[in-house]
């Protein structure tokens, strides 16, 4: 079988088009490169960018009392002290300059009668900082940066599915795509690439992300020689709505300022924090809720029920997207409970990179979340736009100025053709015992039961076993029902589960090297934390076909 090949050529090549990705192509194209910015589903549209409602920033004489050194330290303290300090110092200094440089673009963050920002108070932050634009900031930001990188100039291509990252001797030579609108391989040259892909929340059954958050970026990356770091802990988002189907995955911002109630009506956040209640950080809520419902103390749903009944007008003007989607789902808040569950929110590991967003290979760039070293242990709120923000400037920039300076090294012959080679006999699997969809559901199950929110030493290596197994029967039982690549479905997931077992698998390795419990990583069998042993960073490679960790000290600031 003829596979159609077509070869495009760019100075900076861009994966993702959520708030990092744009950013990132913005500031590449302000260097004079020609970029081109690639997403497997529909520009500014894809990615979990477009749901954010918040981001947070410390604008100075905004708020008294309050500082760019206060929004470090919360930071640190909520990631339990594994967060990378230089990246972490970073993001906070450089967030007014990128809020500043946002207004620029034309983006509008509310603001009070006096003129002042409007800003929330969210969880674990010491004082307001949580800029917004309704609760629709995330869309509306990504309009703003998609409107500035079109008047840039900046080649935007949806529907392109990235399969591999070509590098020889530790330099980037270009990518191979799927173009599944027009049927076709893309090979695409490049002097600098930029991962922007996301999360992986489709790990796992329940989850606030998109459809398009499969891990490729991290998964593609860890093949092609980068570091991941950090991949024991992701967060669980604890407003996730499970009922009614409609809304099933949808993040409820709302979820600090309700009560919280099991299936007997008790508000069950008085015997875990009685100070703190619902106000507690996300890691810590999350674990309540799932404690009450294995517990048998959990609605139908295996859930619990959130009240936000009652609600001041500023805390519901606040959230009115929110609130017209409820509506339009038959949920009167006011007579209403909500049934919520944790469910799979941010990636706090991801792709090791410096302060520039450099990764270990030469010319490759990450930014957002598939980045890793921002967060630590548990993610404070609201810093996720922020990271995008600013470590895709950064990332943007640095990637258009090592263009500059630097040739083509286009792939051999032997890469490209090895690269077709393995997608055509994939494609030429036809019917098999299983479709994609099977393994992925078998996935789902596997990580909620053995790599959710609370673990132990037996499950995980449990869940070792079963994942051996579901890469087994990718590859010999699992087939591919056309031959052809226009919208072929059955290859985007299959090419996506694929890297999701991967993904899993470095996630587990990483999970049972750390013995302790730490942010987002609960072991059963582990349950407190050890900082005289555990205040390091797993870090995992992909070395001839096989996974490798090792335990790193943590960076410290100069």
């Amino acid at each position: 079988m003829q596979l159609a090949i077509e070869f495009l050529k760019t100075d900076v090549l861009v994966v993702g088009s959520g708030c990092a990705g744009l950013m990132a192509a913005i500031e590449a194209a302000k260097t004079g490169c020609m970029v081109m910015l690639i997403d497997k589903g529909l520009i500014g549209k894809s990615g979990c960018s477009v749901g954010a409602q918040n981001i947070a920033a410390v604008i100075k004489d905004e708020i008294p009392g309050d500082s760019v050194e206060l929004h470090y330290q919360d930071t640190i303290k909520a990631g339990k002290g594994l967060n990378d300090p230089v990246l972490v110092k970073i993001m906070v200094e450089d967030a007014e300059e990128s809020i500043r440089q946002l207004e620029a673009m034309g983006m509008l963050f509310e603001r009070r009668e006096d003129g002042r920002y409007k800003l929330l108070d969210m969880n674990g932050h010491s004082y307001p900082r949580a800029l917004l634009q309704s609760d629709r900031t995330g869309k509306i930001m990504l309009d703003v940066l998609r409107a500035e990188a079109e008047r840039l100039g900046v080649i935007m291509k949806s529907d392109i599915l990235l399969t591999s990252i070509f590098q020889e001797q530790g330099q980037v030579q270009g990518a191979m795509t799927v173009d599944f609108a027009r049927g076709c391989l893309v090979l695409i040259l490049a002097r600098a690439i930029v991962i922007a892909t996301g999360g992986a929340g489709q790990l796992y059954p329940l989850t606030t992300n998109c459809d398009q958050s499969t891990g490729d970026g991290m998964a593609l990356s860890l093949k092609a020689g980068c570091i991941l770091k950090d991949l024991e802990f992701y967060q669980f988002y604890p407003g996730t709505i499970i009922a009614p189907q409609a809304l099933r995955g949808y993040c409820l911002g709302m979820i600090q300022f309700g009560r919280l109630y099991n299936n007997k009506g008790e508000r069950f956040m008085t015997k875990y924090d009685p100070v703190s209640m619902e106000k507690g950080t996300r890691d810590f809520i999350s674990l309540c809720i799932f404690r009450e419902i294995i517990a048998g103390y959990g609605t139908q749903n295996n859930g619990v029920y959130l009240d936000i009944s009652a609600l001041p007008a500023d805390i519901l003007n606040a959230f009115d997207e929110e609130c017209k989607i409820l509506h339009s789902c038959g949920i009167d808040i006011n007579s209403n409970w909500l049934e919520i569950s944790p469910g799979a929110h941010y990636f706090m590991g991801g792709i090791k990179i410096d302060e520039n967003g450099r990764t270990s290979l030469n010319g490759l760039f990450a930014a957002g979340e598939v980045s890793g070293g921002f967060h630590g242990a548990n993610r404070l709120g609201n810093n996720s736009l922020l990271e995008c923000l600013v470590f895709g400037r950064r990332a943007g920039r640095a990637a258009g100025l090592y263009a500059v300076e630097t040739d083509y090294f286009p792939p051999g012959r032997d890469s490209i053709s090895g690269e077709i080679a393995r997608l055509r006999t994939i494609l030429n699997k036809g019917k098999r015992k299983y479709q994609p969809g099977h393994i992925l559901e078998a996935l789902h199950q596997v990580m909620w039961v053995y790599v959710g929110i609370i673990r132990n030493t037996g499950g995980l290596e449990k869940a070792r076993e079963i994942l051996t197994e579901l890469k087994a029967n990718l590859e010999t039982n699992t087939g591919i029902s056309r031959k052809d690549l226009l919208f072929n479905r059955e290859l985007y997931y299959y090419l996506q589960v694929e890297n999701m077992i991967l993904l899993a698998e470095a996630m587990v390795i990483s999970a049972l090297a750390r013995k302790e419990s730490r942010g987002a990583h609960v072991m059963e069998d582990y349950p407190m934390s050890n900082d005289e042993q555990w205040l390091v960073n797993t870090e995992v490679t992909f070395i001839n076909g096989r996974l490798s960790l090792r335990l790193a000290p943590c960076n410290k600031l100069n």
